[in-house]
């Protein structure tokens, strides 16, 4: 072995040597560029350790940050989950609430249907109205006419009512002629007179005797009776007359009374003693045309005798319908 390594040294000693320089040189490089790259490695490392630790406290700013994100989104899952429940909810109140308005609007198209025919019911029902205040304006104007006719008959009939009265009051001096000659007695005595009428009145007229003269206590107490009747008379008079004046509903009837010698007018049949008017009127008319042709009291048998110039048969005539006018007159006071 050794003869082999003989073998392959080199011939000269500087030749080694110089390659062993070369070698060592060669390792001193070696060394120097190691030195270099270890230097180089390690600052690599240190710059890799520290961008290392930099993501490290990037990936635990993204893992902090997240982890607040992923609280968030649930707690807006949370949220959105109450909005949406709320939302529903929201929706379905609504949805009744439409219902409802529908219901109302249906019922609302409904009731106007039924006012819009009401309302066409109410304007036939207005037209009927109006076309009957139109007749009544016709009668109500027909109406006034009547009764502007009725207050000229009722004027004319105050005309015969004053008439009446001037009649009366003439019967009324006749009467205060008699009540100076004559006064009653007592009231037994107006009893008996009282008692005296209800039995003439029950009785017929008696049948008239030729030159029948009349006592002259009986034509007293009859002159009497026609005072008290002519007072009672101007009392319904002025009641006819207060009647006559306030806005009453009379009816004019075709009924004459003649009133001295005038035309006959209508009068009015306001009641059932005013009925009677004309028989009472003609009974003052025939004491008036008494009163003016005597001046003072006389007997019924002086009377007779100064009628000389009639006829027997008038004078009967005359009385007959005398004693009846005064039956009429006193049966319509004391009815």
């Amino acid at each position: 072995m050794e003869t082999s390594t003989n073998d392959h040294v080199p011939a000269s000693s500087e030749e080694i040597y110089r390659r062993m320089l070369e070698v060592e040189q060669e390792l001193i490089e070696f060394q120097e560029s190691s030195k270099e790259l270890e230097q180089t490695l390690e600052d690599e490392l240190r710059e890799l350790e520290s961008q290392n630790d930099l993501l490290l406290a990037q990936v635990r700013a993204k893992d902090a940050k997240i982890s607040e994100l992923s609280h968030t989104v649930i707690r807006l899952n949370k949220e959105l989950a109450t909005v949406s429940a709320e939302s529903a909810a929201r929706d379905k109140e609504n949805k009744d609430i439409i219902a409802d308005l529908k219901k109302t609007l249906v019922a609302m198209e409904i009731s106007n249907d039924d006012m819009a025919s009401r309302d066409r019911v109410l304007e036939q029902k207005l037209s009927l109205a109006n076309q009957f205040n139109n007749e009544l304006l016709e009668k109500i104007a027909l109406t006034e006419n009547d009764l502007e006719m009725e207050r000229e008959a009722n004027a004319r009939h105050q005309l015969t009512i004053s008439n009446m009265q001037n009649a009366a009051n003439t019967g009324n001096i006749t009467s205060s002629r008699i009540k100076r000659d004559s006064t009653y007695q007592d009231f037994s005595m107006a009893e008996g007179t009282i008692l005296d009428i209800n039995e003439m009145l029950a009785t017929e007229p008696p049948v008239p005797v030729k030159q029948r003269s009349m006592p002259r206590s009986d034509s007293l107490h009859k002159m009497q009776q026609l005072h008290s009747m002519s007072d009672i008379l101007l009392h319904k008079v002025g009641e006819m007359n207060l009647a006559l004046k306030s806005p009453s509903t009379t009816e004019v009837s075709k009924q004459k009374v003649p009133i001295q010698g005038e035309e006959k007018k209508p009068s009015l049949s306001y009641s059932p003693s005013i009925h009677n008017l004309s028989r009472i009127q003609r009974d003052m008319e025939s004491q008036h045309e008494r009163s003016g042709s005597e001046s003072t009291i006389t007997p019924a048998s002086k009377r007779v005798s100064t009628s000389g110039s009639a006829t027997s048969k008038e004078r009967k005539s005359s009385e007959s319908k005398k004693k009846t006018k005064l039956r009429s007159v006193m049966k319509s006071f004391f009815a």
